[in-house]
């Protein structure tokens, strides 16, 4: 059975676990949840990050984040001469020492992430400036109104297995999980990889996802 959406997700779940029961199936969408935050957490993901632009509200420390916003590239704006300006990650406790009276404004040079809607910039903006912003997105949950995502779409297969963990846990098929888990990490190692040139092509330099020698950017001769 071809997984193309979330419906034929979930029937390819039900038809391999030949249990159509009433707590299984209530249990099925959470397994999916599961399933998706484990796959953006672990999984490289270089082609869902997005480019925003924005411009900064002057005399403001809080920054409105763009939607879906998790985890930040680059944050960077142009300066009254055209130059683009890097801002530095900081925590919120060194932004408010390093800049401890908002109402004074200047050129930003640091950025926190405040919380899940805002950043705090230091110092706070003295004008509009405009700016650019890439972060990674995640994709929004699969639902009967949300029947594709970017999992659904390039990984498919990846999602299978990880629902097909999360639900032999939930049975407690305890001799099953280690089957799933096993094809699970065999696919997630092999997209991984496959990612880390993704990221070579890019001009970043990847590294080894095991804790073996980093034979990936050729530091080391893989044959050795």
């Amino acid at each position: 059975m071809a997984i193309v959406d979330y419906t034929s997700l979930r029937q390819a779940i039900v038809a391999t676990s030949e249990d159509d029961g009433a707590e299984f199936a209530a249990f099925l969408d959470k397994a999916i949840d599961l399933a998706e935050e484990t796959l953006f957490r672990e999984l490289e993901l270089p082609d869902i990050e997005i480019k925003a632009p924005g411009v900064f509200v002057p005399g403001t420390v809080a920054q409105a984040k763009p939607t879906g916003y998790r985890y930040c590239n680059y944050f960077k704006f142009k300066d009254a001469q055209g130059k683009n300006v890097f801002l530095k990650k900081r925590r919120d406790d060194f932004l408010q020492d390093y800049w401890p009276d908002p109402t004074l404004t200047d050129v930003p040079k640091y950025y926190s992430d405040a919380s899940v809607l805002t950043f705090d910039l230091a110092p706070t903006p003295d004008v509009a400036y405009v700016y650019e912003i890439k972060y990674t997105r995640q994709p929004l949950k699969l639902t009967a109104t949300n029947a594709t995502n970017y999992f659904t779409d390039r990984c498919q297969d990846i999602l299978f297995l990880r629902c097909m963990l999360e639900m032999s846990t939930f049975m407690k098929a305890w001799t099953q999980v280690p089957i799933w888990q096993a094809g699970y990490d065999a696919l997630k190692a092999a997209w991984n990889l496959s990612m880390a040139r993704v990221a070579r092509d890019d001009g970043h330099t990847p590294e080894n996802l095991s804790n073996a020698p980093n034979t990936i950017k050729g530091s080391v001769n893989s044959a050795s």
